[in-house]
């Protein structure tokens, strides 16, 4: 599907990409996957809202922006495992990340 037509996600109409020019260039924007229909974009708009609630929602601790976008698959080997698999022990709750600087200690953490 080229980017000056698409078709909405939600209702199946036609959408048109926009292009104009501004000082001699070309600017253009793709068909949006969604039509301007109050209908659909209500639904576009919960669907993002519960998206993002659940981007964000780790058992109620607010994660800072910044890491919630975090990719175990990025993280070094040693730590992307760390990240999916610790479990505290029983009594001992405690962990330690130490390291050099930028090697994904804080992003490990908010994982966790």
């Amino acid at each position: 599907m080229d980017s000056k037509h698409g078709t909405c996600l939600h209702c199946g109409c036609k959408t048109t990409g926009l292009s104009f020019e501004i000082g001699g260039k070309t600017v253009q924007f793709g068909a949006p996957d969604v039509c301007a229909s109050p209908e659909c974009t209500a639904k576009a708009d919960a669907a993002f809202a519960a998206a993002e609630a659940k981007r964000t929602k780790r058992d109620g601790i607010s994660v800072p922006v910044m890491f919630q976008d975090t990719d175990c698959s990025r993280l070094p080997s040693r730590l992307a495992h760390l990240a999916k698999n610790w479990t505290p022990h029983s009594g001992k709750g405690n962990l330690l990340l130490h390291g050099t600087t930028r090697i994904g200690k804080t992003r490990t953490a908010w994982e966790i």
